[in-house]
């Protein structure tokens, strides 16, 4: 299962530009950003959205999209996008091929007109402007509501929530609208927002942002846990273990042999500290033998145990040199400060644990 995708589709139009919109986007980006980054969903921006592009992610993205929000110039049957207005019952269409799809936000000026065909469609729920909004209030209630629902609130939780920020905040009167038609238009007390729903479709309302992580294991057709990592290390260290090069010579004779012949062996000829990784990689016990997270970062921490086995063996052969030159005249001279450096560094653990 693919990850919730939320799109953000903006569009400014540089002939009448709205001051606030860019202001929007950032802010849902930095608001939506973290969720995003735990990999509890995806985030698409689309700063400068067309209907080409639009057209083409909702495509990409079939089935993925849980919620879109619009930004900018709107209308009772279009958005503005940034190349040519977008007929509302094209929007329309291709938003109700997601079939995932929970809440569609329409931030422009008089979008209430939109919703009954959304609804039609079989979207969940709406968020849409009965009159033409002030850009800098549209920024506001959307900061809000998208703050409250990265917060674990429910859509008609964080609406109120934005709402009442809006009410509280002392709304100004309309400056710069969010649209061309300005029919219609509600006093500058009166909230234009509203969130509409399917009727009975109580669980639109009480639907959340996901915060927790979605992981699916994928394993390629034909993929066995360790198999690779197992062929490797046998023929790897088969020319240094009897052991192994004796199941090595069966193998080439044309005996059978399997995997569970040479595990043992290979665990038994690896220093104790790399063979233990290896042990938990292979067993069943703790889910690091199947493809996942707990693998990846079980298999990171091995070759971080490796790496560092073989950093301390270089540095205790240097201290040998060091040394042997120091009381048999034979080895390698190092400074004081590499001497300390040296020391340091083979010191360096125990301190640390102490």
């Amino acid at each position: 299962m693919s990850l919730p995708l939320i799109y953000l589709a903006f569009a400014n139009d540089a002939a009448s530009p709205l001051p606030a919109l860019t202001r929007e986007f950032d802010a849902l980006q930095e608001i939506l950003t973290d969720g995003a980054s735990r990999q509890f969903y995806q985030l698409h921006n689309d700063p400068f959205a067309t209907i080409d592009k639009t057209c083409r992610n909702l495509s990409t993205f079939k089935d993925r999209v849980y919620l879109f929000h619009y930004g900018g110039h709107a209308g009772g049957r279009q958005l503005i996008l940034t190349d040519k207005e977008a007929n509302s019952d094209g929007i329309a269409g291709m938003l109700a091929g997601q079939k995932h799809l929970k809440l569609v936000f329409l931030n422009g000026c008089s979008t209430r007109e939109q919703v009954k065909l959304l609804l039609e469609k079989g979207i969940p729920a709406v968020i849409a402007t009965s009159a033409p909004i002030d850009d800098e209030n549209a920024r506001f209630f959307a900061e809000q509501f998208y703050h409250a629902l990265a917060r674990q609130h429910s859509v008609e939780e964080a609406f109120q929530q934005a709402a009442s920020a809006v009410q509280a905040a002392g709304a100004p009167p309309p400056a710069s609208f969010r649209g061309f038609d300005l029919k219609g238009e509600e006093g500058p007390d009166s909230l234009p927002w509203g969130l509409y729903a399917q009727k009975g479709a109580a669980e639109a309302l009480r639907w959340k942002l996901p915060g927790q992580r979605i992981f699916t294991s994928y394993e390629p057709p034909g993929w066995t846990p360790n198999s690779y990592l197992i062929d490797i290390l046998f023929h790897v260290l088969a020319p240094y273990d009897n052991n192994l090069k004796a199941e090595e010579d069966k193998l080439r004779a044309g005996e059978e042999v399997t995997e569970w012949d040479v595990r043992p062996h290979i665990l038994n000829c690896l220093p104790s500290p790399i063979a233990e990784q290896l042990r938990k990689l292979f067993a069943p016990e703790g889910g690091f033998d199947k493809a996942g997270p707990e693998r990846l970062e079980k298999l990171i921490y091995a070759y971080n145990v490796t790496m560092e086995l073989l950093a301390f063996i270089m540095l205790a052969q240097l201290w040998d040199l060091m040394w042997n030159r120091t009381t048999q005249g034979e080895g390698i001279s190092l400074s004081t400060e590499a001497r300390e450096n040296v020391q340091w560094a083979l010191l360096f653990p125990r301190m640390e644990k102490a």
